[in-house]
């Protein structure tokens, strides 16, 4: 999930014209102040996006494709698990 996330994320924060930066700093914000106060809020829109399409993305795999805390424990590898119809 953190992957897409933060892939997406990058996307939508390199997608902020680079006019709405450089106003901002041509108006005395800091760096850290024009990333707070202008490309985030530019980008929050799609921020959230990400965000929810990964929850969707995570929620769409069957709840019993999961390996059991048996398998986790045991090292039993995905090959060998009695679930060949899951996704890995």
């Amino acid at each position: 999930m953190i992957p897409i996330t933060l892939r997406s994320t990058e996307e939508f924060l390199l997608a902020v014209p680079r006019a709405l930066r450089e106003a901002a700093m041509a108006l005395g914000a800091s760096k850290w102040k024009t990333i707070s106060t202008v490309i985030v809020p530019a980008a929050y829109r799609g921020i959230l996006t990400a965000v929810l399409l990964a929850f969707a993305r995570v929620r769409e795999r069957p709840r019993h494709c999961y390996s059991p805390p048996s398998e986790i424990a045991f090292g039993v590898p995905a090959g060998l698990s009695r679930r060949p119809h899951c996704r890995s």
